[in-house]
């Protein structure tokens, strides 16, 4: 047992190793470094963090929780430092680690969990969203000093502004001094050809326009950059720019300090070659563009329009609604997105458009579906809903099934409730026991809501998700499995020929006190878990599943109401709202 020192949200844990380990696991980078992360409001360095705790070992017993940030071990700062300086660092404690944690709340840990979902994704090869920044085209100009090409800047598919490549190098001088902590690409070269006064042929000018557009992409990616005082300057629109009232506004963030430009245009330019946008722009951006001799000099061009590379193929104007089927209704909700509404932001409309209070707003969440036969998967929180079906269904997202009981206390969620369990039953998934579907019919004809929830929850494979068709390395190697997921347990069924077994040996039971520790691989084909066996050993199973990721959200969310229920038990408000009540 070891003593926890506590000042704010930074505290100091004292463990001492017992029998059977310390009983923790961390997780994080695996590189070195890395551009910093607000946490708690403050600056740090990327920070590995706990990722289990067993509540029955040492570490839980000194204070050490799930999420939190770990920012020195033994003395040492671990902040930037990779996973495994960390364990070293921890296996080089012995029998006893000084650690210095960073305590996050659950909702904090929930935004820098859909944070790190987005760089997986990235890092798996996923399509990610639309970049907000764009250059589309080029165009070549003259002015009383000359000719000179301008390069269009869009912003969420609308024109936002033109400019030189000279501002570009003098905005990439600013951030480069300002934001030291990233890792600037490298903008491209200002000879590109190699030699001075000599025009740039249209293949040296497209690569320069698809090398400026992948470097405005990456740098203005992150969002403390892109609300810099040199980022507002660099971007603001130009007279003709559509940033106009009401739909013509761009539809991703609302960049601060955004204006008309008051730039005057008294010597207006000349276009030679057609160009886009209208020739106002072009004026602003002559007027902008400062004269240098330094500058190349380029011959009169037509416009080009080539499509940036890597841009997502999907239409640059999506539906501007999507339709939401509440459970089984025949009338869906229509609402409004935008290119950068993620699903957490649409789930929070859905819930709002149907009145549901402070608890009830926690039960629900936003599935895809996947065939017309009823199978779906949950729609992670930072995906965008610009890559999703344009159908959502509304389903139940909990598996605890004793936190249901406060749904009385808001009619919407008790109706929707009562709802799914109907949706279970139509599709085989809950267990009827003898004249058990009478009694619910007259239950729901007396309006006895509660009750008829009450006796659901009672039936069996209630709170329980399943995966068919899934192989995995227990019993044997390349067994067939159905994996069954509920907050009591992983269950593995084998089957034959694609149909369960039954029988003592047929079912095999991970209760989630074993299970230290769950991953999605990298190819996101299959979800790894690791258990601790009678003997204290560690094991680990593989599972292939055709769902694996739904699979790995539903480990985590088990897990997940797993801590809001220790926190319960602790006398914490986890959760804020203590909309979570249950214990166990």
């Amino acid at each position: 047992m070891g003593d926890a020192e506590v000042e704010e949200d930074i505290r100091v844990i004292d463990i001492h190793r017992g029998s059977a380990g310390y009983g923790f696991n961390i997780k994080g980078t695996t590189q070195e470094g890395g551009i910093l992360q607000a946490i708690n409001g403050k600056l740090y360095a990327p920070l590995q963090y706990v990722s289990a705790v067993d509540d029955a070992g040492s570490a839980y017993q000194a204070g050490l929780r799930r999420f939190d940030r770990i920012l020195e071990v033994n003395g040492e700062d671990v902040q930037g430092a990779n996973h495994n300086r960390v364990v070293e660092l921890v296996l080089r404690g012995g029998g006893r680690i000084v650690m210095r944690i960073l305590r996050v709340s659950a909702a904090e840990a929930a935004r820098l969990q859909r944070l790190e979902e987005a760089i997986e994704e990235n890092k798996a090869g996923k399509s990610g969203p639309v970049a907000l920044v764009a250059v589309p085209t080029y165009n070549n100009c003259a002015n009383d000093a000359g000719q000179y090409t301008v390069f269009q800047i869009h912003l969420n598919g609308r024109y936002r502004c033109s400019r030189r490549y000279s501002q570009f190098a003098a905005l990439h001088k600013q951030l480069k001094s300002r934001f030291r902590w990233f890792n600037f690409p490298q903008l491209p070269p200002k000879k590109m050809n190699g030699l001075r006064n000599v025009a740039l042929s249209e293949r040296e000018l497209e690569m320069r326009r698809i090398q400026l557009d992948a470097y405005l992409c990456k740098v203005l990616a992150v969002q403390d950059i892109l609300n810099s005082d040199a980022c507002q300057q660099f971007l603001r629109p130009d007279p003709d720019a559509d940033i106009s009232d009401g739909d013509a506004r761009p539809s991703g963030p609302v960049l601060a300090g955004t204006r008309r430009s008051t730039v005057s245009t008294a010597q207006p330019s000349k276009e030679v070659g057609r160009a886009k946008p209208a020739d106002k722009a072009l004026a602003a951006a002559a007027a902008l563009a400062p004269d240098s001799d330094e500058e190349e000099k380029e011959p009169p061009r037509r416009a080009t329009t080539a499509s940036t590379t890597g841009r997502s193929s999907r239409s640059s104007e999506p539906p501007s609604t999507i339709k939401i089927t509440v459970m089984d209704r025949a009338s869906a909700l229509e609402l409004p997105f935008s290119d950068d509404t993620t699903v957490a932001d649409l789930e929070e409309q859905v819930r709002q458009s149907l009145g549901l209070g402070e608890f009830g707003q926690h039960l629900f969440g936003l599935f895809v579906p996947l065939d017309k036969n009823g199978h779906v998967r949950k729609a992670r929180e930072s995906e965008l809903i610009t890559r999703l079906p344009h159908r959502l269904v509304l389903r139940k997202w909990l598996f605890t099934k004793a936190q249901e009981q406060f749904a009385e206390e808001d009619d919407v969620a008790l109706d929707l409730l009562v709802e799914q369990a109907s949706l279970d039953m139509k599709a085989g998934d809950l267990q009827l026991v003898s004249n058990a579907e009478e009694k619910l019919k007259a239950l729901l004809a007396d309006g006895e809501k509660a009750k008829f929830a009450k006796v659901a929850r009672k039936m069996a494979g209630y709170g329980c998700v399943s995966f068919p068709n899934c192989k995995a390395d227990f019993p044997d190697e390349g067994s067939d499995v159905l994996v069954k997921v509920s907050i009591k347990t992983l269950t593995l069924v084998s089957c034959e020929d694609g149909k369960p077994q039954t029988g003592d040996d047929a079912e095999t039971e991970f209760p989630w006190d074993v299970v230290t520790q769950h991953k999605l691989s990298s190819n996101r084909k299959q979800v790894i878990v690791n258990y601790t066996t009678d003997d204290d050993d560690t094991e680990t199973i593989t599972i292939d599943c055709p769902q694996a990721d739904y699979l790995a959200l539903c480990l985590e969310r088990i897990f997940q109401e797993r801590e809001w229920a220790r926190a319960v038990l602790a006398g914490e408000d986890a959760t804020g709202g203590n909309f979570f009540r249950c214990r166990t």
